[in-house]
């Protein structure tokens, strides 16, 4: 798991700590940004990416906001300033709620989506019709478990149920262990 971690994780923050020597440090500055995190509009959270200058342009005029500047008009000073514009473009996306945030960066081809809790994640409309969720019979009753959203041949993945209640195999690891419960029971508590 650690490997996985530390490949997903360096794919984007390896950056210029891959050379030798170093030709910079292992982020992506984009991604540390102080401002860079989920945009609150007026009724909710949403993601959206305005990265290159097609996209800012359109941004721009169809926005118009006050603070708009030849200064932020390529990616090379947009990067040079890049918390300044993320917490510039946030004010700007407080304005409107997040259904007209989503039609209006639809039209502009800037790829946006809303933010959803965990809590709103269980009424997706999309991982209802997937079948995302598996719900398995539980000794507290129906237990319902997100399901493994990948899919192997050789290895399929499934929710295997729910836990076991505390004790319930103790037996069954004994006998695999070669022991019985009079072995535990008389054993020396441990120190």
């Amino acid at each position: 798991m650690f490997e996985t971690m530390a490949a997903f994780m360096l794919v984007e923050h390896a950056n210029g700590a891959m050379f030798s020597p170093p030709l910079g440090p292992a982020f992506y500055p984009r991604a540390v940004a102080p401002n860079r995190k989920p945009y609150r509009t007026k009724d909710g959270l949403l993601s959206a990416l305005i990265y290159n200058d097609k996209q800012w342009a359109a941004f721009m005029d169809a926005v118009r906001p006050a603070w708009a500047s030849e200064d932020y008009a390529t990616l090379a000073q947009r990067v040079k300033h890049l918390n300044t514009i993320y917490g510039l473009v946030a004010g700007v996306i407080e304005e409107r709620t997040t259904d007209e945030w989503l039609t209006l960066f639809k039209q502009l081809d800037i790829p946006a989506s809303p933010i959803q809790t965990p809590a709103e994640l269980f009424d997706n409309a999309h991982l209802q019709s997937v079948g995302f969720f598996e719900t398995v019979e539980s000794p507290y009753g129906p237990v319902r478990f997100p399901g493994v959203p990948t899919w192997f041949s050789r290895t399929p993945g499934a929710v295997a149920g729910a836990a076991p209640t505390l004790g319930e195999h103790t037996e069954e690891v004994l006998g695999e262990l070669a022991h019985s419960t009079e072995t535990v029971d008389t054993a020396p508590a441990l120190k």
